[in-house]
């Protein structure tokens, strides 16, 4: 398939960002579209994506819902295998409320970005030696 003239598709920044409380979903469109908003339509282009268009047809703006699923995180192997090691480490230090935090802190990260919860209790007894 090929497009018989060139075009420049690029469109120039919303000015009007909003968020929903929640962050539920996240709304940007151009002011001037913003001011009469009946004669809007929302065009359901995708699964949480809509697009925006003014009642002549013009593009107004998107509409995002459930921005947080559409976050990738790639795994970094690395990364966790040094987020490993430093939960290691500082489980194995005396005992000292500073190193609580500091591994509570780090099992934190692996919840968020990998899902891994259960194996910091595996490290921290293993490392204690009541395995």
């Amino acid at each position: 398939m090929r497009a018989r003239t060139a075009e420049d598709f690029s469109a120039r920044p919303m000015d009007v960002r909003w968020v929903a409380p929640g962050a539920k979903a996240i709304v940007c469109a151009y002011s001037a579209s913003t001011s009469g908003t009946s004669g809007l339509r929302r065009l359901h282009v995708a699964p949480d994506f809509d697009l925006v268009a003014a009642a002549d047809g013009a593009y107004a703006g998107w509409i995002l819902e459930n921005p947080a699923d559409c976050v990738v995180q790639d795994e970094d192997p690395a990364l966790l295998a040094r987020l490993e090691s430093l939960l290691t480490r500082v489980s194995a230090l005396p005992p000292d409320p500073r190193h609580d935090a500091m591994r509570r802190w780090v099992l934190q990260v692996r919840v968020d970005w990998y899902g891994i919860a259960a194996v910091g209790s595996h490290v921290r007894q293993h490392a204690s030696g009541d395995v």
